[in-house]
């Protein structure tokens, strides 16, 4: 964890579900284009300045959540997604 020559400060963090790590879960900062994916351990870092922000973390199937983080040292996050129980409303026919 350290601090970039941008000035920006590095957030690391591991997004996962009680039954392990969640590879290609989207975060990004709210409002921009601002954003990352998790690698296959589930790990991600994001480059920020400092701040107050708030990420949004999705997974396919699994309910977004909406986090606050003050940036102004660098931090790991430990993020934990719920299954999304609600069946879904559509169907897709290919043909």
């Amino acid at each position: 964890m350290s601090l970039s020559a941008s000035g920006q400060i590095a957030i690391k963090g591991i997004v996962h579900d009680e039954k392990g790590p969640l590879p290609g879960a989207s975060i990004v900062v709210e409002n921009t284009t601002t954003g990352t994916s998790t690698l296959q351990d589930g790990t991600f870092t994001l480059e920020l300045y400092k701040g107050q922000f708030y990420l949004i973390v999705s997974y396919t199937g699994y309910k977004p959540r909406k986090i606050r983080v003050i940036v102004s040292k660098p931090q790991e996050l430990d993020i934990v997604l719920e299954e999304n129980t609600r069946e879904l409303d559509e169907v897709v026919v290919s043909g």
